[in-house]
């Protein structure tokens, strides 16, 4: 993939997530995809590890569910081959809680035949936690 469409594959991405849309997401991933937010086990619909297609499904249902996006915005994106490194700024709100916040995360993506095959989401666990306490 040429830079240009490697880019508009990451907006659609995130645009869908901000949408809530997780089976539009889903069609931007390859059958054996894998989803993994490295942190602590205390917040398990976050910090978790998915290697599977339904497993994948499941983990951005619950995303979509506890966090909503209400805007992100594209700091950089680092592009090498088929792997893309992605730093942006989401304002979320954790949806039990009602707290909200903007967040620094960087993706590290694995692109495979112009869909993602591995994503990792590195996220300020801190401000994570302290959203989603009551």
């Amino acid at each position: 993939m040429d830079r240009a469409s490697t880019e508009q594959l990451i907006r659609n991405i995130f645009d869908a997530r901000k949408a809530g849309e997780v089976d539009d997401v889903m069609r931007y991933l390859t059958p054996d995809v894998s989803l993994r937010f490295p942190g602590s086990p205390a917040s398990e619909t976050l910090a978790r590890e998915s290697s599977s297609r339904d497993s994948v499904r499941a983990h951005l249902v619950d995303l979509v569910r506890e966090w909503r996006w209400t805007g992100y915005e594209i700091v950089s994106t680092l592009i090498d081959g088929d792997s893309v490194a992605v730093h942006i700024r989401q304002s979320v709100v954790h949806t039990p809680t009602g707290k909200a916040n903007t967040v620094e995360v960087v993706d590290l993506i694995e692109l495979r035949d112009g869909k993602v095959c591995a994503f990792v989401e590195f996220v300020d666990t801190a401000l994570v936690a302290s959203l989603a306490q009551r």
